[in-house]
């Protein structure tokens, strides 16, 4: 990446700098756009950057890219504080192995700054629709989106972060699906403990040099791990949606540690009983169907059971299916709801219970082992 800056003074109130990213490295296969940015600082402190990169195409047809624009301000005190969005209407690229696009690309940021090393305020970012082409496959995704939410509960001094991703439908060879719906929660997580457990990654760290066959940093995180569940961090998937042509599936799910609880403070294996957990999932029987199906065969090739033709089989598959299934709602993993199955789960005190009824983990075989025998 080559950076080049002009700087000078316009009216004596402001600082431009112009810089110029050249993307990719010299003698490059494809002609990348480069992305030039216009920053005006202000003498107290404020700035506003300027983002363009104007649109080129490639005389062999291998790149088209309608160039971007956005605007990025700061108020006075740095740039951690920044808000703006750029757009990009369309990137189009073509190879011997396909061919990429992306239509109305846009990014935007709204940051209140950073806790330490943690980020506060949010980013998003949008795509109309994504697509690529190979020959004999294509994909193509519209109405993607995905949002990362940062903020500090200055009442209990932790950290919150929030991620969200969805999109309106994914077209595939197989099938198409969408909508869909993805968000997960952090909650109290302590910032000082988090940046602890950060700066052992890096070397020279207590419990994070590499180079010190005695200092590990799995060794610290152990050390740090009381620190970090006094503060009752929880970690919530409040929602996984999926709709398609096979069916629908929604998954809940919520972890979480009573960081009151003094077991916490006992080390590892104890701070296990303090644990709190549970999940609820729900999969309609023909995505389920599906998924199994997929499942056997793939075990049926792998474990070289026989030749392809018995994995390809439509009758031999569903009899494997029906078998697995079966063993699943023996064993008390699922069961019939509606038109699919459901499964919940629960892990409160050091014992885990499926669909209410308390079991041994360890004693868990989800379903009959796929055999030869079994196939028949």
């Amino acid at each position: 990446m080559l950076i080049r800056a002009i700087r000078r003074v316009r009216d004596l109130d402001a600082l431009i700098v112009e810089t110029r990213f050249a993307l990719g490295p010299d003698g490059a296969t494809l002609p990348l756009p480069s992305l030039r940015a216009r920053t005006r600082i202000l003498f107290d402190g404020a700035s506003r950057i300027q983002i363009d990169s104007e649109p080129r195409r490639s005389d062999d047809g291998t790149l088209v890219w309608e160039g971007a624009r956005g605007t990025l301000v700061s108020p006075p005190g740095g740039f951690e504080t920044l808000t703006g969005r750029v757009r990009a209407p369309r990137l189009e690229l073509r190879t011997e192995a396909g061919t990429f696009r992306v239509e109305d690309l846009s990014v935007g940021v709204d940051s209140d700054g950073r806790a330490g090393e943690l980020p506060l305020g949010r980013f998003e970012s949008q795509v109309a629709r994504l697509a690529l082409e190979r020959p004999g496959s294509r994909m193509q995704l519209t109405g993607l989106h995905f949002e990362e939410t940062g903020s500090l509960d200055v009442v209990n001094d932790t950290y919150r972060l929030t991620v969200r991703a969805g999109f309106e439908q994914l077209e595939l060879d197989a099938g198409r699906y969408g909508p869909g719906a993805f968000e997960l929660v952090f909650r109290n997580l302590d910032p000082g403990a988090l940046e602890a457990l950060q700066a052992l990654q890096q070397p020279g760290v207590a419990g994070g040099d590499p180079g010190d066959p005695t200092q590990h940093p799995l060794q610290g995180a152990l050390q740090l791990l009381p620190r970090l569940l006094r503060s009752s961090p929880e970690l919530e998937l409040t929602r996984l949606d999926l709709e398609g042509d096979a069916g629908a599936l929604r998954i809940r799910a919520k972890l979480g540690v009573d960081g009151e609880d003094e077991r916490v403070l006992m080390g590892p294996l104890s701070a296990l009983a303090a644990v709190r957990a549970k999940a609820d999932a729900y999969a309609s029987a023909t995505l389920l169907h599906a998924a199994v199906e997929s499942f056997a065969a793939a075990q049926l090739r792998e474990t070289g059971l026989g030749p392809d033709a018995l994995a390809d089989d439509p009758s031999r598959i569903r009899v494997l299916r029906d078998r697995i299934l079966s063993g699943l709602e023996g064993g008390g993993v699922l069961y019939p709801e509606g038109d699919g199955y459901r499964l919940r789960a629960d892990y409160r005190d050091g014992q885990l219970y499926l669909n209410g009824i308390p079991v041994d983990p360890g004693a868990l075989t989800g379903a009959p082992p796929i055999t030869a025998r079994s196939s028949r």
